[in-house]
């Protein structure tokens, strides 16, 4: 488990970091009154720079979190970045305009994961929980896809609304709870 938490705790910390960076170097550039207005090829070529800058960001966030595993609450940075991101996630949907605060969330989640969530959790209760979030949007996810082909109209999940979006987003926040409410009870049967 010491290798997943640790790859999870990667990935959110650096999408997190991403995130903000991103954000504040853009709003950086937006203040710029001599700036040039930007075209979607820049949007684009911002994008593909994330997208292969990721990867090595991830690296260097794991080889750290692998190394300082005991040491460290790395169950919470990991825990606390997905929560952050899946917030984030349901809230840029919803309040857009106000997306600049907004992507401090999971930086925020992830230092609040690794101060409140305790190091002695046991790997059931954090296990059951992120499967209860898998199932969560594999089930909305079905759901969503279900009601779409009813109405005869598939299409992916990037192209579903708002309220297709909330409606994953809150399965998984269901199927997460479940798994950690099951979790808590098999910890007292045992």
């Amino acid at each position: 488990m010491k290798i997943v938490y640790s790859l999870i705790g990667s990935i959110a910390a650096a999408i997190a970091c991403y995130l903000v960076f991103y954000n504040f170097l853009d709003a950086l550039l937006l203040s710029n009154p001599n700036r040039e207005p930007q075209d979607a090829y820049q949007n684009f070529a911002y994008f593909i720079y994330g997208f292969y800058a990721l990867p090595f960001i991830i690296l260097l966030f794991f080889i750290p979190f692998l190394k300082l595993y005991p040491k460290t609450n790395i169950r919470g940075i990991a825990v606390g970045g997905v929560i952050g991101l899946w917030f984030y996630s349901l809230l840029s949907l919803h309040f857009s305009p106000i997306k600049l605060i907004l992507v401090f969330i999971p930086l925020l989640s992830i230092i609040g994961g690794y101060l409140f969530i305790k190091p002695g959790n046991t790997d059931i209760r954090l296990r059951n929980t992120l499967l209860g979030m898998a199932s969560g949007w594999f089930v909305g996810y079905l759901l969503v896809i279900g009601m779409r082909s009813l109405q005869n109209s598939l299409t992916s999940y990037f192209n579903f609304g708002i309220g297709e979006k909330t409606a994953v987003l809150m399965a998984i926040a269901s199927f997460g709870i479940i798994g950690w409410l099951i979790a808590k009870k098999q910890k007292r049967l045992v």
